[in-house]
């Protein structure tokens, strides 16, 4: 089957165009997506099992709602690998074939089809309308900001595009929990993501070459280590204030441990992607 073929199918252009490889794919899904979710489950649920089984499908509609949304995401990429890669004075190439105007309505007309169908599904199963009309805004605005971002010539600006981009990248995979969540866990759950995505940030910085605010390569891992730390204490004041403040506490130190980890073992993967 030829590339250009291959990449019509959801996920399959993010897994070639930026992870490379599946368990590249897979690690990025579980450290930058499922963590969230799953942190968010432990707040939500606590230890009440029989509270868990009843809101199953809750935990399966957010679950799918990662790879749809993923999918969805991709109609960011395209644009930015097909048309605002025409603006950068040293574009990322990442597409082999030249694209024509029937590929580019194929390429996003499934995407909104699978989009649409699953948020349909979903309804029709008897998922909460104020879910999926939330989740949904998540979508819509991340979209625009990726708009946004692909169109901006100015690479000052972008920098700012890029970092809402990552937070909404982040931050609409839990939207279906978010309005099981009480308002400190809201402010934590802001907070975590928030410093997660001055990582990538940085990384954007280094790729467009802005010395001014560039890291050294070797100073990424010291970087990553202070910004966890400073999130880390701003976390632990907050969760004076909730019973589960010493749980998520452990949970975002091994979050950031094995992020680390994660980090040395796949040497090849671009976390700077968007």
């Amino acid at each position: 089957m030829k590339e250009s073929n291959k990449l019509l199918f959801p996920l399959i252009y993010t897994c070639i165009t930026r992870n490379k490889t599946l368990l590249n794919f897979f690690a990025t899904i579980l450290y930058n997506n499922i963590y969230f979710i799953l942190l968010a489950i432990i707040v939500i649920f606590e230890n009440d099992v029989d509270y868990l089984i009843k809101n199953y499908n809750l935990i399966i509609f957010t679950l799918i709602n990662v790879f749809v949304f993923l999918q969805w995401y991709e109609i960011g990429y395209i644009i930015n690998d097909t048309f605002s890669v025409k603006y950068e004075k040293q574009p990322t190439k990442r597409l082999n074939f030249n694209l024509t105007t029937k590929y580019f309505i194929k390429f996003i007309g499934l995407r909104i089809i699978l989009t649409f169908s699953f948020f349909i599904i979903a309804f029709l199963l008897g998922v909460d309308y104020y879910l999926i009309i939330g989740t949904f805004s998540g979508y819509l605005i991340t979209i625009i900001i990726f708009l946004l971002h692909n169109f901006l010539k100015n690479v000052k600006k972008r920098i700012v595009t890029f970092y809402l981009l990552r937070f909404f990248k982040y931050f609409t995979t839990l939207l279906p929990l978010w309005f099981y969540l009480d308002r400190y866990s809201k402010i934590v759950f802001i907070l975590l993501i928030s410093f997660y995505c001055v990582y990538y940030l940085n990384g954007y910085l280094r790729s467009k070459n802005l010395k001014y605010l560039r890291l050294n390569e070797n100073n990424i891992e010291i970087h990553l280590m202070v910004t966890s730390v400073v999130g880390i204490v701003i976390f632990m004041l907050i969760f004076l204030f909730i019973k589960k403040w010493l749980l998520l506490i452990f949970f975002s130190i091994m979050y950031y441990i094995t992020f680390l980890l994660i980090r040395n073992i796949i040497k090849k993967r671009k976390w700077a992607s968007g």
